[in-house]
């Protein structure tokens, strides 16, 4: 017989309808999106442009379409985030007149690029799902490519000598043809 007492049974069982205190809501922020807060403390790394934290979005929630029986019904798990593309001041001017470039269908007229997320069947899920979405737009508008390498640059340059001597050769055609029909007119 063992002299340890098993974890289980030295465990002290806790209720769970046992009544919890609740903290103040905060104004237009649910419960859950204040508890889900605390993983997004952490910046989001994004190439080229400075940090996105959860300060610059805001969050909504909806009742998702979908199949799902009577628990679409019931729970608020589409979340549509809005980012405002102007008062993005930590941004550089170039990556925000991208985003307004790439993204002209998703902002309305205050600003904000509209992301909704239906991916998940948990808001958690769906808020990670449009910061990446989110994320994704950022890096789009912050990349710049590379510039080209020598060989890159020899290969350029052969493909435009190239496409310089066919369009020489197709004007020298069209020039002799238009010679040989001007020639003709002493026929008459």
């Amino acid at each position: 017989m063992p002299t340890e007492k098993s974890p289980l049974v030295s465990r002290k069982c806790s209720s769970s309808f046992r009544k919890r205190k609740r903290e103040p809501a905060l104004p237009g922020i649910s419960p859950l999106l204040k508890s889900l807060w605390g993983s997004y403390k952490e910046p989001i790394n994004i190439y080229g442009a400075e940090f996105l934290f959860t300060d610059h979005v805001t969050v909504s929630f909806a009742r998702s379409g979908g199949p799902g029986g009577q628990n679409v019904n019931k729970v608020n798990t589409k979340v549509d985030m809005r980012f405002n593309v102007k008062q993005a001041y930590w941004l550089s001017d170039r990556i925000r007149a991208r985003i307004m470039q790439m993204e002209k269908n998703r902002i309305n007229k205050d600003g904000e690029v509209v992301i909704s997320s239906t991916k998940t069947r948990t808001q958690k899920g769906n808020i990670d799902d449009a910061l990446a979405k989110l994320q994704a737009i950022i890096d789009a508008a912050a990349y710049v490519p590379p510039p080209p390498s020598e060989e890159q640059k020899k290969k350029i340059a052969k493909m435009a000598a190239i496409g310089e001597q066919k369009r020489l050769k197709s004007k020298k055609v069209l020039s002799d043809k238009k010679a040989f029909r001007r020639s003709r007119d002493s026929w008459d």
